[in-house]
C-alpha cells in the first residue's frame, strides 16, 4: 500500500486463512499510532475486529512512506 499509496485489503486472504474466522483492518494516517488507533476505534467494523472476543491471533504490519504511516492488522481465530 505504501508503495502505490493506495489503500486496499489483502487479495486471497480468505484462501490463506481457510478454516479460520478472520478479519482485516487497513488504514493510513499522517499522524502516529494514536491517530490510526483512534480512526480504527471510530469505525464500528474496525472496532469490532479489535474488541471482538472471537479472535485469538493478531499480525500487524506498519510501513512509512510519503509522510504517511500505513497499517495492516490481520486477526484470526
Amino acid at each position: 500500500m505504501s508503495r502505490t499509496r493506495t489503500l486496499f485489503h489483502s487479495s486471497g486472504l480468505a484462501s490463506k486463512m481457510r478454516g479460520s474466522y478472520w478479519g482485516e483492518n487497513v488504514g493510513y494516517t499522517r499522524g502516529g499510532v494514536r491517530s490510526i488507533h483512534r480512526a480504527f476505534m471510530r469505525s464500528s467494523a474496525h472496532r469490532s475486529n479489535i474488541l471482538g472476543g472471537k479472535f485469538r491471533r493478531l499480525g500487524i504490519g506498519v510501513a512509512s512512506s510519503g509522510g504517511r504511516m500505513w497499517v495492516t492488522e490481520i486477526f484470526s481465530s
